[in-house]
């Protein structure tokens, strides 16, 4: 299935449009342009969204990959995709909402090296239908995430995967805190664990 759609938005003088979307159930592409009057951002070659950036189809969070190269007429474009294998049930259904989420756009010179990402992989009991992940290395400095996914409950557990930029430490600390009985004042722990990095 092919189909055609526009959507741009502008934020703190980036304007970002998403336009030719392709998806043939397995794969998705679209194409997204960002223009800017910064000119110490248009004198880069790149711009990605980094760890802000989340994505959801159909209410699923799931991961993409984008980033946005310099074009002769000044502009940043890219190409996002988005696999099905990233999806719980692995296809995209024949009506697909796309929502695109990211609070920072990175700017980069040619051959700027990325950061590495580290991947962890948990299951969490169904019973906690709203669960929020902290994240710190081995020192206490906290981890962000930036893409991951979470699968629909099999045999009573959720899957998830989180990903997140590589660092020096050895171990990962992880507190999964219960969004449903947290307050602002006081953050419902329902698990800790430290996983090490060998």
């Amino acid at each position: 299935m092919k189909f055609f759609t526009i959507s741009e938005a502008e934020n703190n003088g980036v304007t970002v449009t998403v336009s030719d979307a392709y998806c043939d159930g397995y794969e998705m592409y679209f194409t997204m342009t960002a223009t800017t009057d910064n000119n110490q951002v248009n004198q880069k070659d790149y711009l990605l969204p980094e760890k802000s950036q989340q994505v959801y189809v159909n209410g699923e969070e799931t991961g993409a990959e984008l980033s946005l190269k310099k074009a002769e007429d000044g502009s940043f474009v890219g190409l996002w995709h988005i696999s099905a294998g990233w999806l719980a049930d692995k296809t995209f259904k024949d009506l697909s909402t796309v929502d695109i989420k990211f609070t920072e756009l990175y700017a980069k010179v040619e051959n700027q090296p990325e950061p590495a990402s580290t991947y962890l992989y948990l299951e969490v009991s169904e019973e906690y239908e709203n669960v929020q992940m902290i994240l710190t290395d081995a020192d206490g400095n906290k981890l962000e995430k930036f893409g991951g996914t979470t699968t629909d409950p099999e045999n009573g557990m959720y899957e998830i995967q989180l990903q997140f930029e590589q660092t020096d430490t050895n171990q990962i600390h992880v507190q999964v805190i219960d969004m449903d009985q947290s307050t602002n004042d006081n953050l419902a722990m329902v698990a800790e664990m430290t996983a090490d990095l060998n």
